[in-house]
């Protein structure tokens, strides 16, 4: 028997660097009449790589499909959840409102997947679906490649600092990388602070001072150190590369007096 690729389904992360996600897996759809039995009806084989599927058919003497592909095929597939990191790394804004998401495509060239809400619900381990339509024999010359695109976390990046150091000058953040510019707003907590974790920091650590340093605005989460972040003392280079929080650390805190709590990833250095 020979077959030949139909078309790809590809995880793109981009906490993963635009990658595929280890969190995830693409499985034909076992509850539904469109999902691994349309497979199986069309001599249709779906084999896993890495970062999600190829969809492979079985061809004839003539090079065509041994089954013919219905003109309104819809091929259906289920999106699970399969690492514990997945809810850390990935934006849940865009799923947010939808019952069952649902990303579809259709065109010749493939691309992006588009989103929306199911026509049919999801059994409750199933994260989102995927349907691909207008599949035709022409799809063997070019096969598409469909992306299911997903956007990692974004939160405001916290770091706490427990030291005895002292030359007379306060620590600070500095981004050494010119064309990124991230600015973190630092401070000295005092006892008093109704910042969670900084009351617990300074209980344990009484003899040394603890500072909090919040960055300006959400930066995106990756799997990759951010390079060139730099903790300060004076002219001082105490620590070149700061590591990236923990995707795990992550808390809601209230980061200014007159702001809203906020979502944050955080991590504690102590130097």
């Amino acid at each position: 028997m020979r077959h030949r690729r139909l078309f790809d389904l590809r995880v793109r992360h981009d906490f993963h660097a635009g990658g595929g996600s280890p969190d995830l897996e693409i499985e034909p759809r076992s509850w539904h009449p469109g999902g691994a039995r349309a497979l199986a009806r069309h001599r249709l084989l779906a084999r896993p790589r890495p970062d999600g599927l190829e969809i492979l058919a079985e061809l004839d003497a003539h090079g065509e499909p041994q089954i013919h592909l219905a003109d309104d095929l819809t091929l259906g597939f289920d999106v699970r959840v399969t690492g514990p990191d997945f809810v850390h790394t990935t934006d849940p804004d865009p799923w947010t409102g939808l019952a069952a998401p649902t990303y579809r495509g259709s065109a010749p060239a493939g691309g992006a997947l588009t989103l929306g809400p199911a026509s049919t619900p999801h059994p409750k381990d199933v994260a989102a679906g995927i349907e691909i339509s207008g599949i035709t024999p022409a799809w063997l010359t070019a096969p598409p490649r469909f992306t299911l695109d997903l956007p990692a976390r974004r939160a405001l990046w916290v770091y706490y600092l427990c030291t005895t150091r002292s030359n007379g000058a306060s620590p600070q953040i500095h981004d050494l990388e010119p064309t990124r510019a991230l600015a973190f707003q630092g401070e000295q907590l005092a006892p008093e602070t109704d910042d969670p974790i900084g009351q617990r920091l300074l209980a344990r650590n009484p003899e040394r001072r603890c500072y909090r340093f919040t960055s300006a605005r959400p930066i995106t989460c990756q799997r990759a150190p951010l390079r060139q972040l730099a903790l300060m003392l004076g002219q001082d280079l105490l620590i070149q590369d700061l590591p990236n929080p923990a995707i795990q650390s992550h808390a809601t805190l209230k980061v200014g007096p007159a702001k809203e709590p906020s979502n944050t990833l955080f991590r504690v250095i102590e130097y």
